[in-house]
């Protein structure tokens, strides 16, 4: 499998968009923090700003 790469800038910043990214969805690590994540924003909430701009997008 030849693996793609393409350079780009974002901004002023140098990224790397490539075809060869590995799976981490059960990653044990990548695990704990989405936990942690989640309980996090069901203690604070989301920002009221951010849901009302993410009501403005979802309907485009």
């Amino acid at each position: 499998m030849k693996v793609k790469e393409k350079k780009i800038y974002l901004g002023q910043t140098k990224g790397t968009i490539s075809s060869n990214v590995g799976e981490y969805s059960n990653d044990p690590y990548v695990l704990k923090k989405a936990e942690q994540s989640r309980k996090t924003l069901s203690k604070a909430g989301f920002p009221a700003e951010l849901l009302k701009l993410q009501t403005e997008r979802m309907k485009k």
